[in-house]
């Protein structure tokens, strides 16, 4: 399967690779996000490195899966996007793009460690790892 899940205490990872179809990332991530090991709000890491196709996605496919990822926004504290090329970098700004518009905190980054960084800002501070609901 081309998206992958893991999940560290608050921290859900997400990497996809290859070409994929965008209802299995929303599905795996609707799963991870249920996941009864996340602790919530979760940081949310989506490592879009090595997905394919993306040049090839109407723009409609972008918005459709930030949405989704936003209709969770009250479980999650951050999402941070790696994409270290310039052709991901851009698709995943247009998806950050809508995800904001949604009200789910959402950046692109170039690599890995800032990405992290972004993220650990929110646990550092204790907006993340308490659940919301508590």
């Amino acid at each position: 399967m081309p998206v992958h899940i893991h999940v560290d205490g608050d921290l859900l990872e997400l990497e996809v690779m290859g070409t994929y179809p965008s209802e299995e990332l929303r599905a795996k991530g609707a799963d991870a996000l249920h996941h009864p090991d996340l602790r919530r709000p979760a940081r949310v890491l989506m490592d879009m490195s090595r997905a394919e196709g993306l040049e090839r996605r109407e723009t409609a496919q972008f918005e459709r899966t930030a949405r989704f990822f936003a209709s969770y926004a009250p479980f999650v504290a951050r999402v941070a996007v790696v994409a270290p090329d310039a052709l991901r970098f851009g698709l995943m700004r247009l998806g950050a793009a809508f995800a904001q518009a949604s009200g789910l905190e959402t950046r692109v980054f170039h690599t890995r460690d800032e990405a992290m960084a972004w993220l650990d800002e929110v646990r550092d501070s204790g907006a993340a790892g308490a659940d919301p609901g508590a």
